[in-house]
């Protein structure tokens, strides 16, 4: 079973054991919409199965008062992403990567994206998919 979903599960059965409203957030990539590129064929299917997983366990939820809905990520500028690259954190932020926004994004921006679904702010959302990817998935 997905880390997700036992997440996912745990925490909507003491909510709805409790009889209280809540929300969960999803994270995953704006890869979720569509094929990343060549030879990554496997990274795929993960990425898309979490924004299905959003959307039903957000109509199974929803009569809970239980509002699922996700943060998919452009390019974040993360330790973790600048090993992967073999460079660091400062050179990546330098490239801007092809983004219409000009600049990677910061874990600050998810941060931010995650509290707007945490909160009374998003109350009539559920099973939406916050892109926060400076405008990466527009091109």
């Amino acid at each position: 079973m997905h880390a997700t979903n036992v997440f996912t599960q745990l925490v909507a059965g003491h909510l709805k054991a409790a009889r209280r409203p809540g929300r969960i957030v999803t994270v995953c990539s704006i890869d979720s919409f569509h094929p990343s590129g060549v030879e990554l064929a496997a990274y795929d299917p993960s990425k898309h199965a979490v924004w299905g997983y959003t959307k039903n366990v957000a109509l199974e939820l929803a009569v809970h008062n239980i509002a699922v809905n996700g943060v998919a990520l452009g390019g974040i500028t993360t330790p973790g992403v600048a090993a992967m690259a073999g460079t660091n954190t400062d050179d990546i932020r330098a490239t801007g990567s092809g983004v219409p926004m000009g600049r990677w994004g910061e874990p600050d921006d998810i941060a931010k994206a995650v509290l707007f679904l945490s909160t009374d702010l998003s109350s009539y959302m559920t099973g939406s998919m916050l892109v926060v990817d400076g405008g990466k998935r527009l091109q």
